[in-house]
């Protein structure tokens, strides 16, 4: 690509020599041009960026006119070339909050979002981690989750990935993904999409439960669905749990555990949350209001799970529905409805370089070998859809994994697995 365009770069060259009588009158209005406009120009490569395609060309005219108007072709040519822009190295010493994750987990879905950054396979977004005491199937951790390459919902299809450690993941043998995709949904039309995969462990059928969220934008329309399986292989058809037709925020984000020999599932809805419980995961209880020392709780993507005795509530917090923006809290409970004050985690940086630079985005957790493990959802300001990973002793003390912390990670599993 880098070779293409150095030619395109010369070919443009000799026809700003060969026009630069005709562009001295017109100079003047292209100096003008505000440095916000120029500051649209993409990267196309980690180490080839306009500024440096141009050097030649500055240095071969002393006429302020061909810089302008060679950016400004320049531009065009890129955008056509590439459609998304690619990240910014990202480089260790950066000033990133200690808790923030500074890279991504490289987690295979089935699609190509078409770029050449290398985690163009690996955007997705919405993690669902179930853990086993025992290995299940071969693999102690399993993760549902969306892809979401550049925010297209037409591929935010439910995928299933499993790892030994939590860090690295895979996808089994025999697996096929999306394990379940819009198109299967009956009267699918072009305004609809699945959302908001969950996973759950169902102890007395030994099966896994995959729950997620159909929307239907024309038909103000919101349906549960579930599909299980006992060896991640085989799955029951799509089965219709819940159906709604209000304003599309009922059933956000559900939560699902199965204990008791019931199903209590937490949900945002109309951006509060909620709890209710079923003996069949058909017939509901009414909503319960979850609350914080008596207050109740904002949210956007809530996501709760238990840990021995005790509920998890990992909050991310929102005003907007667009991905950017967004904190992550955590609170705690025994009952699952009445929890503790909340403690801020982490929130999206702002610094225009880390994944998450743009937004923070719904998270689980699970506890590993090197402590706990906060995965989250994570959009950059390119708007690349990431799961980062922070770890630490606890929720309070997390630090963000970066690309040596992970190489160092998976060195030591591989160790021990070996």
């Amino acid at each position: 690509m880098a070779k293409k365009f150095r030619h395109q770069l010369l070919g443009l060259f000799f026809l700003i020599t060969v026009s630069l009588v005709k562009i001295r009158n017109i100079s003047r209005k292209v100096t003008k041009l505000s440095p916000n406009v120029r500051d649209k120009l993409i990267i196309i490569h980690d180490d080839i960026t306009p500024s440096k395609m141009m050097k030649p060309i500055i240095s071969l005219t002393a006429s302020l006119s061909f810089v302008a108007l060679s950016l400004i072709s320049l531009s065009k040519l890129v955008k056509k070339a590439t459609k998304h822009p690619l990240p910014k190295r990202i480089k260790l010493n950066d000033n990133f909050p200690e808790s923030n994750s500074k890279t991504f987990l490289t987690i295979p879905t089935p699609y190509n979002d078409g770029t050449n950054w290398t985690g163009r396979t690996n955007q997705t977004t919405h993690p669902s981690v179930i853990q086993f005491k025992d290995k299940w199937k071969g693999y102690k951790y399993w993760m549902t989750f969306t892809p979401y390459p550049y925010g297209n919902n037409k591929k935010e299809n439910p995928s299933l990935v499993a790892s030994h450690d939590g860090i690295n993941w895979m996808v089994p043998p025999n697996v096929s993904n999306p394990i379940v995709s819009n198109k299967t949904i009956p009267a699918y039309l072009f305004d609809t999409y699945l959302s908001d995969s969950h996973l759950l462990y169902n102890n007395d059928t030994d099966e896994l439960e995959l729950w997620y969220r159909y929307v239907n934008n024309r038909q103000k329309k919101e349906i549960l669905y579930r599909v299980r399986s006992s060896d991640t292989i085989q799955w029951t058809a799509p089965e219709k749990l819940i159906v709604d037709s209000k304003n599309l925020l009922q059933y956000v984000s559900p939560s699902i555990i199965y204990e008791e020999k019931k199903y209590k599932m937490w949900i945002m809805r109309d951006w509060y949350i909620y709890y209710l419980e079923s003996s069949d995961g058909k017939k509901w209880s009414d909503p319960i209001p979850v609350d914080s020392e008596n207050n109740p709780i904002h949210s956007w993507h809530p996501h709760v799970c238990k840990i021995d005795e005790t509920y998890y509530l990992l909050n991310n917090d929102n005003n907007t529905n667009t991905g950017a923006g967004g904190k992550i809290y955590y609170s705690t409970s025994n009952d699952g409805i009445h929890f503790t004050k909340e403690q801020f985690i982490l929130g999206f940086t702002a610094n225009g370089l880390s994944y998450d630079s743009t937004g923070v985005y719904r998270a689980s957790m699970t506890i590993g070998e090197q402590g706990v493990y906060l995965y989250y959802g994570q959009v950059s300001s390119a708007y690349q859809w990431t799961i980062g990973l922070s770890i630490g002793p606890d929720l309070n003390n997390l630090v963000g994994v970066d690309e040596a912390n992970l190489n160092l990670y998976q060195t030591i599993s591989n160790e021990n697995l070996n």
